[in-house]
């Protein structure tokens, strides 16, 4: 599990905000961009994004973490998820406004400038990529071409979407076998640094 970064989820949100069409950007929409931006990154430089758990959904994959924050902010729906999302909800409320409209969809409006700092040379890349690429798609069309994707037609309702399908389906058991054998290593590492103390 990667950790989930606070600031870049923000300032994400903020540069999906300024370069995608901003009246469809909804909160199905985002959760979408989240997944392609974040996967891609995986697949391309072998680490998320923001660090997010993605979860199938019906109308495609959902970032859990940043979910429980927009509906914290926008419902008051707290999740049992994850501790500290009030805070969390809190820093991001000064930075981004998020309101529900009379058709219930969400509006996010910066508070803030984008602040490029937070981000890598790759990050930006790949946030460039999928904000070209689904600019102009509305949550429908985006959340269709979500169902096309690996992760979500293999996986099961409701279920975390695991990150190997960033991975081309040929390299995924190579790739298994050498994050086993890794997390292997530093398992039996903590044990000794353990025994020593």
């Amino acid at each position: 599990m990667y950790p989930f970064n606070l600031k870049k989820f923000i300032h994400a949100v903020i540069f999906f905000h300024k370069y995608t069409n901003p009246k469809i950007l909804g909160k199905v929409k985002l959760m979408k961009l989240f997944y392609f931006a974040e996967f891609r990154h995986m697949k391309k430089y072998g680490r998320p994004l923001i660090g997010d758990i993605y979860r199938k959904d019906e109308l495609g994959p959902v970032a859990k973490h940043a979910e429980s924050i927009i509906n914290y902010i926008a419902h008051g729906i707290n999740s049992k998820d994850f501790s500290g999302i009030e805070k969390e909800a809190g820093i991001v409320k000064e930075a981004v406004d998020i309101k529900v409209k009379a058709n219930r969809r969400l509006e996010f409006n910066p508070r803030v400038e984008f602040e490029r700092k937070y981000f890598s040379k790759s990050d930006i890349e790949i946030l460039s990529e999928v904000s070209r690429e689904f600019a102009k798609d509305n949550s429908k069309i985006i959340s269709d071409k979500s169902h096309n994707e690996q992760g979500w037609l293999n996986t099961r309702h409701k279920d975390i979407i695991d990150w190997m399908y960033a991975f081309p389906e040929e390299d995924r058991a190579e790739i298994k076998q050498y994050l086993d054998h890794s997390n292997n290593l530093i398992s039996s590492f903590n044990k000794m640094i353990d025994s020593c103390q």
